[in-house]
């Protein structure tokens, strides 16, 4: 019979732990409130000073997800994962007066800067936080003036990137916080969390080659978060996969794939060279230049099967010396955006962060392999860089993630070789002082860029409501406003701003969808060009009469002899620098 010897403990020593424990929590408790505070007077600040838009992309996921645009709320917002778009779809039912949209991605940033903000707080580490804190937001002010999903999901993914680097997923609660960024970064949009991957695998190659002694323990507890993430995965494809299996989605779904290559990537190809491909499905250069023009559904065309040829001779042209000349062009096109002012001063937060972590690695005698890591980050960054241009999509708000997922990279390796490169040398004031002066200086530099887009911002609400009261004093008419930055833009404010219900917005990725099917049938519209001229009730809001002739040519061009006429105008020249035009289209008599 074996015995089991228990030891009492003192009773003085039980109570001192007791205590000791809540002091720790009463520590953390406190930390956390002085976070929130921190963080709702930054946006408290924002919110007083700067002007909020969503635009584009996210103006029309709002839409639908607010019911605005179907007069249903309706998950599928197709740039962003089925769950999450369930999520906030269900927040509209729940509260439909109120920017669920913005008021999410709105609650989600500021979760993340208040778990940077009592990271800090817990390690001490005030002066890092300061350098961090500006840095973080002369970078973020600019970005969430727009709250744009794939800003929010670089903001948000860049959290599981600093608690690995900095070793901070050791309890529970850090390895919720990294799965859960880590998914959401997934869920918001697929292609940032690929592109911050090879940075996040670059730590763990690095990581394992330091752990020698127990690889098999310490790759056992790495694996086990990445292990969550992936199962998250993979039950949210399966939603995904059958949110949208029904056969009218899978061809649209097929159809925004092949879209986005043509237009987002490269370009219609031209219509005399491919004069027979346009011709088998009755597209002449009247129709083509409408095509090119509006991106619309043009009647009897089957647009899913011309996107399906029209990419495929994109892909036919790619020769050897096309490739070559893209290379090149590439390489001049990199140099020119790398420097150019809408990316160079993130670009130089970086590089000064690289060369101090290279000389840190030095003079805290970093083994070879952390030299390396850095230098491999930043070549990886570059080669990115490179890619997003030869593909042609250099677009604005991708190339901000890149700079946003290098910047916590190398940040992340800043903050935890200070602390022993501060050690190593004899005093760090000078060295504080100039970290100060230069972060000042970019952060009021930051602050005036900000203050210019908002005021730009109040201009295209201005614009967008204008528009919309114009529609709602007709609201028996049915209005086709051509897919400008006037069509998509809402104010971001507490309070849900729809759309006027009787505003079609024809083009961009939402058009052949289910959704657009849906609206327009809503709208009693079976064919928008036909009945742009065949219904009195019809009418096209544009800003000047180029775009009308384009219409009309298209028109003239199946015999249909047809005139416009402008009949109204939608606003002056305070609202709207360029009055919008309401034109109506008839056969000539």
């Amino acid at each position: 019979m074996n015995l089991i010897k228990l030891v009492k403990i003192p009773a003085h020593d039980t109570m001192e732990k007791e205590m000791f424990d809540k002091r720790v929590f009463s520590k953390k408790i406190t930390d956390i409130l002085i976070s929130i505070g921190i963080v709702g007077i930054f946006f408290a600040f924002m919110l007083s000073r700067y002007t909020f838009t969503l635009q584009s992309d996210d103006a029309q996921m709002r839409a639908i997800a607010s019911g605005a645009f179907t007069g249903h709320p309706d998950g599928h917002l197709v740039f962003m994962k089925y769950i999450l778009g369930a999520f906030i779809s269900s927040l509209y039912k729940v509260f439909p007066e109120y920017n669920c949209y913005g008021i999410f991605f709105f609650g989600l940033i500021a979760c993340v800067m208040v778990l940077y903000c009592t990271y800090f707080l817990e390690e001490r580490f005030y002066f890092q936080a300061m350098l961090f804190g500006t840095a973080f937001i002369i970078i973020v002010i600019p970005l969430i003036l727009e709250l744009n999903f794939t800003y929010s999901a670089v903001i948000v993914g860049s959290l599981s990137l600093f608690y690995q680097i900095i070793d901070n997923y050791n309890s529970k609660k850090n390895k919720v916080i990294f799965v859960l960024s880590l998914w959401l970064c997934y869920c918001i949009r697929y292609e940032v969390f690929f592109m911050m991957l090879p940075f996040l695998l670059l730590d763990v190659v690095y990581k394992a080659i330091l752990h020698t002694s127990d690889r098999k323990v310490f790759m056992k507890e790495l694996v086990k978060p990445y292990l969550y993430v992936f199962i998250l995965l993979l039950i949210t494809v399966i939603v995904e996969k059958t949110a949208y299996s029904s056969e009218d989605w899978r061809k649209f779904i097929e159809y925004n794939n092949n879209r986005t290559q043509v237009i987002d990537y490269s370009d219609w190809p031209g219509y005399a060279e491919n004069q027979d491909m346009y011709l088998k499905y009755g597209i002449d250069e009247n129709k083509y230049e409408l095509l090119d023009y509006s991106r619309l559904s043009i009647s009897g065309v089957d647009m899913e099967n011309l996107m399906n040829d029209v990419v495929k001779v994109l892909k036919q042209r790619k020769t050897m010396q096309e490739i070559k000349n893209n290379l090149v062009t590439a390489c001049y096109q990199m140099y020119n955006g790398f420097f150019g002012k809408e990316y160079s001063l993130v670009n130089i937060i970086i590089v000064a962060l690289l060369s101090a972590c290279l000389v840190f690695g030095l003079i805290n005698n970093h083994s070879k392999y952390y030299i390396w890591k850095i230098i491999l980050s930043y070549i990886g960054y570059l080669l990115m860089w490179f890619a997003l241009v030869y593909a042609g999509r250099p677009i604005f708000r991708v190339c901000v993630s890149l700079q946003i997922v290098i910047f916590m990279f190398l940040c992340s390796e800043f903050i935890i070789n200070w602390k022993v490169a501060a050690q190593c040398v004899d005093t760090t004031t000078g060295l504080k002082i100039f970290y100060i002066g230069v972060t000042v200086f970019l952060l009021f530099n930051v602050l005036n860029i900000a203050n210019d887009k908002s005021v730009d911002h109040k201009r295209i609400i201005n614009d967008q409501t204008t528009i919309s009261k114009y529609c709602e004093k007709y609201n028996n008419s049915v209005y086709l406003v051509h897919g400008s930055e006037y069509a998509f833009t809402q104010d971001n404010s507490l309070k849900n701003v729809s759309m006027s219900n009787n505003v079609i917005y024809p083009g961009g990725w939402i058009t052949n969808s289910p959704l657009f099917k849906e609206q327009i049938r809503n709208h009693g519209i079976e064919d928008i060009f036909c009945d742009l001229i065949n219904a009195d009730n019809v009418y096209y809001i544009d800003k000047n009469e180029k775009q009308c002739d384009i219409i009309l040519k298209y028109y003239n061009s199946m015999e249909k002899e047809c005139m416009y006429k402008a009949i109204d105008a939608v606003g002056d020249n305070y609202q709207i620098l360029e009055p919008l035009k309401v034109y109506q289209f008839s056969y000539v008599k």
